[in-house]
């Protein structure tokens, strides 16, 4: 079998997708992942007595902020690099936004409070669980991308991860 022949094999049985069938995916598994998430949060560290509250808070809502941005950049960046027509990610600098911002907010934060504060300002109570605790409620948001981009036709595959 010449190359040709290889490639009209591999073409043969290719089915025409939706104009937004790759945003459909990503869409459908995060908001899968996010819910699964949410559901082992509530099961696993209960519900915040005070949410109510909580969700009226600058930090809160600096942390979802934050939190969000950065997500948000980097699958669109994924979902980018795992078309075969990707264009080029010139705009990725934007990254550095929500980082710049939280780090000027940090500064201002620490400008604030004295020395002998900062370690318990910086570490918080949790130091020990909450990054463990991230990874763990992160997995079903992967679980859900890995999914959605498994079907994806990157042309640099380790560019895109």
């Amino acid at each position: 079998m010449d190359t040709e022949d290889f490639i009209r094999t591999l073409a043969g049985d290719v089915r025409p997708v939706g104009r937004r069938a790759a945003e459909i995916r990503i869409a459908l598994g995060v908001l899968t992942g996010i819910a699964a998430a949410i559901a082992a949060l509530a099961v696993w560290l209960g519900v915040r007595p005070d949410l109510g509250q909580a969700l009226g808070t600058f930090p809160f809502w600096m942390k979802a902020f934050y939190t969000a941005s950065i997500a948000a950049i980097a699958v669109v960046a994924t979902a980018q690099l795992g078309r075969p027509d990707a264009r080029p990610l010139g705009w990725l600098w934007w990254l550095a936004a929500p980082i710049a911002v939280l780090a000027c907010l940090a500064v201002l934060e620490l400008s604030r409070t004295p020395v002998s504060e900062w370690g318990a300002l910086w570490l918080g109570r949790s130091a020990r669980e909450c990054p463990w605790r991230v990874l763990a409620l992160s997995v079903p948001v992967y679980c859900g991308l890995v999914w959605a981009f498994r079907r994806f036709a990157p042309l640099r595959p380790a560019v895109a991860g």
